[in-house]
């Protein structure tokens, strides 16, 4: 995901590739534990919270929706389909409801 969005590096320049790393390991924490516990709420709060927090700072919503869009093709190509099922499951629903 770092290396695929422009945005990170042309909002934080040199400092864009730390930012967007840290804010992955967030994203991928809410979900695990969302995954480990089938509260699908859990990380739907989150994002929920996030994109209100960034929107704020004048992102748009649209940038979250990407990031997770990112994020989901990661997933996918991280483990086995079986197993990236209930991650992906999230990840989609809350893109979508963006």
């Amino acid at each position: 995901m770092v290396a695929r969005d422009p945005f990170w590096t042309q909002q934080f320049g040199s400092q864009g590739m730390s930012r967007c790393q840290e804010v992955v390991q967030y994203h991928l924490y809410y979900l695990c534990v969302a995954v480990g516990t089938a509260q699908p709420g859990y990380f739907r709060g989150y994002v929920d919270w996030l994109s209100g927090f960034l929107g704020r700072r004048g992102l748009a919503a649209s940038q979250l929706q990407d990031d997770l869009q990112l994020l989901a093709e990661d997933v996918s190509r991280a483990l086995a389909p079986e197993e990236a099922a209930p991650f992906l499951t999230m990840l989609d629903a809350e893109a979508k409801r963006l």
